[in-house]
């Protein structure tokens, strides 16, 4: 229950300005993950097995390419993926002016 009333008192925070804070607070967003994957991927190397784990990573069993089944399971995050970019493209054409055309804006 602590870790949700301090996750909203940060979202709270981050929108109480408006739009003009949100470039601050997506360099910092933006940027925490590849900060943290970095750090769990260096503490990685060190851990027991690490070795044998990247050897597995980088020899492929190409044989599983004729399983059915992994294309359908990539299909289904490809079109995941795909609809999460269309929610994008909604949030940024709210943010355009109602006058404005679609085509006036994209030839700038």
């Amino acid at each position: 229950y602590g870790y949700y009333v301090l996750s909203l008192a940060i979202i709270f925070l981050c929108i109480a300005k408006g739009i003009k804070s949100s470039g601050k607070i997506a360099l910092i967003t933006a940027s925490a993950p590849y900060i943290m994957i970095s750090i769990l991927l260096i503490r990685s190397f060190f851990l027991e097995g690490a070795l044998e784990g990247i050897i597995y990573l980088f020899k492929p069993n190409l044989t599983k390419l004729l399983d059915a089944t992994i294309w359908v399971e990539a299909l289904n995050m490809v079109l995941f993926q795909f609809g999460v970019g269309f929610g994008v493209n909604s949030l940024f054409a709210s943010y355009r002016p109602k006058a404005a055309s679609v085509y006036d804006i994209t030839k700038k």
